[in-house]
């Protein structure tokens, strides 16, 4: 760890995914209780049906990236630490490459995921911001395509 990281500092990159997850538990919280108490006596509801879809599919987002570490991060660099301790190794002499450590990983696979998780929350935004019919004729393929997106990332890692 002679990468001038040390783990009492808080790493910038993973504090800002930590917050986006965390506004987008939020997010989705405060939309399942706002649409819980909405009365629209406008028979069916499509426009609270898929506002409930979206608030059920960004909590668990927000979750995982609440629970994200970085590879600079403080909980990452103290638990390794730890387990560099418990083998008898000096951190200095057991540093090995990121990659090394991260495994394989599927760089054109997460982009293809990543690119789906766009493309998925567009159609979702377009979809919320027309008619209810607009839910359901974007919104819909939206959620598809968010949820094949992020098994698609999840694979890649």
């Amino acid at each position: 760890m002679s990468s001038g990281t040390d783990a009492s500092v808080p790493d910038p990159a993973t504090t800002t995914v930590n917050v986006i997850g965390g506004t987008l538990v939020a997010a989705g919280l405060v939309t399942l209780v706002v649409n819980s108490d909405s009365d629209s006596g406008s028979g069916t509801d499509w426009g609270g049906i898929f506002l409930v879809l979206i608030a059920l599919s960004a909590i668990p987002v927000g979750v995982a990236l609440l629970l994200y570490q970085g590879k600079n991060g403080r909980q990452r660099l103290k638990r390794e630490a730890r387990r560099q301790a418990r083998k008898g190794t000096t951190p200095a002499t057991a540093e090995t490459p990121a990659s090394a450590t991260s495994g394989p990983s599927n760089r054109p696979l997460r982009k293809i995921g990543i690119g789906l998780l766009i493309g998925g929350a567009v159609l979702l935004a377009a979809g919320a911001l027309l008619s209810p019919y607009g839910l359901l004729f974007f919104g819909l393929p939206g959620l598809i395509l968010l949820i094949s997106g992020l098994i698609i990332s999840v694979s890649a890692i």
